[in-house]
């Protein structure tokens, strides 16, 4: 990802894409790179917002609230995805599908898959470095 293909209401950036640069700050996707992105569901319009907004080491250390759910209650609980770039990823999904609570709950599983599929990819990859030692 690189940093020009953002529109900020900031005028620099410094360092590489990472939570610290985006808090708190408006932006936006050039509009050619949302042209260039499926849209055949709101699942795959969000998976690939989330892949131009987040790194994969994001993805993969987050979680969709950065709250507890039923299945992991006794485990620590992952921090929550910046609130402002998916608050970006909401909107942005809301203009080509609409704004209901039932877009809002397929975002969030989106989302939800998409972080479980970087973990693994990211458990991968660590297990592989282990063996390439």
């Amino acid at each position: 990802i690189n940093l020009s293909d953002y529109e900020s209401d900031k005028t620099s950036f410094t360092g590489n894409k990472t939570a610290h640069n985006f808090a708190q700050q408006k932006f936006d996707l050039k509009s050619s790179i949302i042209s260039n992105l499926i849209k055949s569901s709101v699942e795959s319009f969000t998976n690939d917002l989330l892949e131009n907004v987040f790194t994969d080491e994001e993805l993969a250390r987050s979680s969709v609230t950065g709250k507890p759910c039923n299945a992991t209650k006794n485990q620590e609980v992952a921090p929550a995805l910046d609130s402002a770039r998916m608050d970006y990823i909401r909107e942005t999904v809301h203009k080509f599908f609409g704004k209901t609570s039932k877009i809002n709950s397929r975002i969030n599983k989106a989302a939800q898959n998409k972080i479980i599929t970087k973990r693994k990819d990211l458990e991968k990859r660590k297990k592989n470095s282990l063996f390439n030692l």
